[in-house]
């Protein structure tokens, strides 16, 4: 039986097929208010597009089955936004989400983005993502990402971490699809979960499979999986930033006594 609880989610993801050629696309994401928590994209004549990993298609609001949009982003060489570039796509008719004029699709699909992308741009079938990890911008915030459709090199200032972020995107867990009849992406943790180097303890049986979500804004773990999960989270963060929890949480911190990366706060780092 599986029990909803929140975790804070922060994903990386890169998903390639055969490489083309062409110049890839490059836009930037933002992460919208706390009652949705959605992650965009101005693909829309700058207008927004929900990123969704588990949708096959691009939709828009019309009438009919699929109608024809224009959409744009920027051309890049892994590092700079190039020229300004626009293209026809198809897009299903279907209701947007709030605060969107659509969704980008990102599933496994001949009529997802990133190959639509690759068909009109002659690039590779493939997207890497870098979410942002709150809705704010500026100084306090890290509420800006990035997203390349269409093959790397991916780059990250300064440039002493280019050859690390292009392995590590080059190097990643397959990814397996679909799953339960969703089309999204999963990963198969077939070495459990380990918080800074320490495994998790799992008592339960069967495979820990991972599904990867821009849209749920928080992870959701088996019951047999959430209570060892926390217990050594909690352990490895210690108590000097806790503060008491607010439901539906169970573990709360204080961000202001949380040291600040480029990645977000500097927390123990979660892998599976």
């Amino acid at each position: 039986m599986w029990q909803s609880k929140p975790v804070l989610l922060l994903l990386l993801l890169a998903v390639t097929t055969a490489a083309t050629s062409g110049k890839p696309l490059l836009t930037k994401i933002t992460k919208g208010a706390a009652s949705t928590a959605l992650y965009t994209a101005p693909l829309s004549a700058g207008r927004p597009l929900v990123l969704d990993l588990s949708a096959p298609a691009i939709t828009t609001p019309c009438s009919g089955q699929t109608t024809t949009v224009t959409l744009s982003a920027n051309s890049t060489d892994g590092s700079n936004p190039l020229s300004p570039v626009s293209f026809a796509a198809t897009a299903t008719c279907a209701a947007a989400p709030s605060g969107a004029v659509g969704v980008a699709g990102l599933a496994r699909s001949s009529a997802s983005f990133p190959a639509q992308v690759a068909s009109t741009q002659k690039v590779a079938n493939s997207f890497a993502l870098c979410l942002p990890s709150d809705g704010r911008t500026g100084f306090s915030g890290n509420g800006v990402g990035a997203a390349i459709f269409g093959g790397g090199p991916f780059f990250l200032a300064p440039p002493a971490d280019r050859p690390s972020i292009t392995t590590l995107l080059s190097d990643g867990v397959p990814l397996r699809q679909p799953f339960a009849g969703n089309p999204g992406y999963f990963v198969t943790a077939t070495n459990g979960i380990a918080i800074d180097g320490t495994r998790v303890t799992v008592s339960g049986s069967g495979a820990l499979v991972v599904g990867l979500s821009t849209t749920i804004p928080y992870a959701q773990l088996r019951s047999d999986v959430y209570r060892p999960f926390i217990t050594a989270f909690d352990r490895a963060m210690g108590s000097s930033a806790k503060v008491a929890a607010v439901k539906p949480f169970e573990l709360c911190y204080d961000s202001s006594k949380l040291a600040p990366t480029r990645f977000g706060y500097l927390v123990p780092n979660v892998w599976t």
